[in-house]
C-alpha cells in the first residue's frame, strides 16, 4: 500500500482476479440516494479525513480484462500524485459490477448511500451508465463513466461525463477510412446492447448523409455469444465491400476469425475495440487489414515506446512497464488513467467534497491534456474530447495512418 492512499476494496464477488488490499462481504443496497447530504456531501473538506472516490470496474465475467486494466490506470494516476489531492489521502473504494446493469446498479448506490464517496469512475458498459445515470444524478455525484456509446451523454444528465472520445465522434472519423477505402456496399455487425445499437443507428445515419453507400447487411449478437458463423455466412453473401464491426473487445478476435473463415477477405472497419492487444492475438492472420478509429496506440512490447512522438504517453508507458512488467492489453487502461487525473484536477480546483462543486469544477476543465488528447468540457454536455486517429493491422503490428 502506498504511503497517503488508502485502499478499500469491498468487492462484490469473492471471485477477484486482483490481488487488493481488502474485500467487503456484505450486499449493496438498492435503493437510490435521496439527496445530496445523504450521499457524499456530508462533510466540509476540513472535516473529511480522506476523499472518498469510489470505482465500479467489469472484474469478472468474459470482459474481465476491461476491469483489470482499467485499474492499472486508476493506480498508476494515484501513484502520481501520492495518493494525495491538496494534502488529502484518497481512500479508493471499489465493487465489481461484472459488466451488467444490475450489479452497477448495486455498486454504484452502495458507494452513494453506504460508502458516501465524493465522486465515482466507472461503470464500463453503456447499458450500465444507463442504469445508474438516474441515481448519480439524483445524489448529486459526478461520475466519470468509461464506455463510447454516444446516448448517455444525451440524457440531460448533468452529472455524468466523459474521459473518452463517444462513438458517434469515432462514426465521423470512420466516414475517412470508408473514402479510403473506396467501399460503396456496406454490412454493419454489432452487440445487441445499449452501445451497438447506439452506434449502428447514427454509423447508417452518417453514411446516408454521406451518400454513395448502401447498406447491404445488418447482423447483430448477443452478449457472451461464441459463435458468429450464422451472420458471417449472411454477411459474405451479402456481397459487401466491407463489414462496419462495432463489438465488444473480447468479441473483435473470434468475430474476425469467423469471418475470414467464412471467406469474406475484404477489408474490416472497426472501433477502440481492436486497439486490444488480445484481438490480434486472438485472430492471428485473419486480423491483417482491419482498420480501426482509436485515440491511442498500443505497444506490443517496451521497445515500443520508442516509437511514439507524444512525449506524455512516453512517460506514461515507461511507468506502465516499470510498475506491470507488461505492456497494457486494451486502451482501458488509457481511459482510466485520463478519468482519473480529470477527477483528481477538479477535486484540487474545487477544494471541496460537495458534488455539485466538483461537478461544476469538471464542466470548467478546458485546459487538461491526457493521454487522449486535450479535453474541454466547457458546454461540452459530458463530452470533453472528439478526436481520434486512424489505424490498420498489417502482419500482428497495429500502423497508424493519415
Amino acid at each position: 500500500m502506498k504511503k497517503g492512499l488508502v485502499f478499500i476494496l469491498a468487492m462484490i464477488t469473492l471471485a477477484a482476479v486482483l490481488v487488493m488490499a481488502g474485500c467487503g462481504g456484505s450486499s449493496p443496497a438498492t435503493a437510490p440516494a435521496k439527496d445530496a447530504t445523504a450521499a457524499g456531501g456530508d462533510k466540509t473538506w476540513e472535516e473529511a479525513k480522506t476523499v472518498k472516490i469510489g470505482v465500479a470496474l467489469y472484474l469478472t465475467g468474459p470482459g474481465a480484462q476491461m476491469g483489470i486494466d482499467s485499474r492499472r490506470g486508476i493506480d498508476l494516476a494515484l501513484k502520481e500524485i501520492d495518493g494525495k489531492i491538496n494534502g488529502k489521502p484518497v481512500e479508493l473504494i471499489m465493487y465489481d459490477e461484472k459488466g451488467v446493469p444490475a450489479e452497477a446498479m448495486k455498486a454504484v448506490t452502495r458507494l452513494i448511500t453506504q460508502d458516501k464517496v465524493n465522486a465515482i469512475y466507472g461503470p464500463q458498459l453503456s447499458n450500465s451508465i444507463f442504469a445508474v445515470g438516474p441515481t448519480v444524478e439524483q445524489a448529486k455525484i459526478p461520475l466519470m463513466g468509461a464506455a463510447v456509446g454516444a446516448s448517455w451523454t444525451r440524457q440531460g444528465w448533468t452529472y455524468v461525463f466523459r474521459p473518452v472520445v463517444n462513438t458517434y465522434y469515432l462514426g465521423l472519423e470512420s466516414l475517412k477510412l470508408f473514402k479510403k477505402l473506396n467501399v460503396k456496399k456496406v454490412a454493419i455487425f454489432h452487440i445487441n446492447d445499449e452501445f451497438g445499437i447506439g452506434f449502428k443507428k447514427d454509423m447508417v445515419e452518417m453514411l446516408e448523409k454521406a451518400g454513395g453507400y448502401e447498406i447491404v447487411a445488418v447482423e447483430t449478437h448477443k452478449p457472451g455469444d461464441q459463435d458468429f458463423t450464422g451472420q458471417s455466412a449472411k454477411i459474405v453473401q451479402s456481397g459487401a465491400d466491407t463489414v462496419f464491426l462495432a463489438v465488444l473487445s473480447n468479441d473483435a478476435g473470434p468475430i474476425v476469425k469467423q469471418l475470414r473463415k467464412a471467406g469474406f477477405t475484404k477489408p474490416l472497419i472497426g472501433d477502440t475495440s481492436f486497439s486490444a492487444k488480445p484481438v490480434r492475438e486472438i485472430a492471428g492472420d485473419a486480423a491483417n487489414d482491419v482498420y480501426f478509429v482509436a485515440p491511442y496506440v498500443l505497444p506490443d512490447t517496451k521497445e515500443d515506446i520508442k516509437n511514439f512522438k507524444d512525449p506524455q504517453i512516453q512517460k506514461f508507458l515507461e511507468a506502465y512497464f516499470a510498475e506491470y512488467k507488461e505492456a497494457p492489453m486494451s486502451e482501458n487502461t488509457y481511459r482510466a488513467y485520463d478519468g482519473m487525473k480529470i477527477l483528481i484536477k477538479a477535486i484540487t480546483n474545487a477544494k471541496s467534497l460537495d458534488g455539485t462543486k466538483i461537478r461544476d469544477s469538471i464542466e470548467n476543465i478546458d485546459d487538461y491534456v491526457g493521454l487522449g488528447g486535450k479535453f474541454n468540457f466547457k458546454g461540452a454536455k459530458g463530452d470533453g474530447i472528439k478526436t481520434a486517429n486512424l489505424f490498420v493491422i498489417k502482419n500482428g503490428k497495429v500502423l497508424q495512418i493519415d
